[in-house]
């Protein structure tokens, strides 16, 4: 069974030195366990899509940005995800580059976040264009 209705969400590219911050779904997450992609989520009531990414990151990743320190990226994206029910769903998705954070890496119970040398993306079960968004971001990150 699938729910085509599109879901508004955003998804957040950090980068340090030669590696790019991912999340491995756990079992408290929606999506497929083991899977991984950027922090992302839905938007919430009256957020706005900068917002939510701003609160995503936190969330997911423990990482702390401010809304200025995020850059709305050009392509948008659409994705048919499978979940864990056996259900699809339909995500929209806004990427933004994070140009600066602070904190610690924290693991929740629906994510655990880690550095992934760009070399190694490809030996990862990655979520529908995680990297498409890595190499969006990779194109402005040498502009900024």
């Amino acid at each position: 069974m699938s729910d085509l209705t599109p879901v508004a969400s955003v998804g957040i590219v950090v980068f340090a030195e030669d590696s790019v911050l991912l999340v491995r779904h756990e079992a408290g997450a929606e999506h497929l366990i083991n899977t991984y992609g950027l922090p992302s989520g839905r938007l919430e009531e009256g957020e706005t899509y900068v917002s939510a990414a701003k609160r995503e990151l936190a969330e997911e990743t423990g990482l702390i940005t401010a809304e200025e320190d995020l850059m709305e990226l050009p392509e948008k994206y659409t994705a048919e995800i499978p979940r864990k029910d056996g259900t699809t769903r339909l995500f929209f998705w806004i990427v933004f580059l994070c140009k600066a954070f602070s904190g610690e890496l924290t693991v929740s119970n629906e994510t655990s976040p880690e550095w992934v040398k760009m070399s190694d993306i490809k030996k990862h079960q990655l979520l529908p264009n995680i990297e498409n968004a890595i190499s969006q971001a990779l194109r402005f990150r040498k502009e900024i």
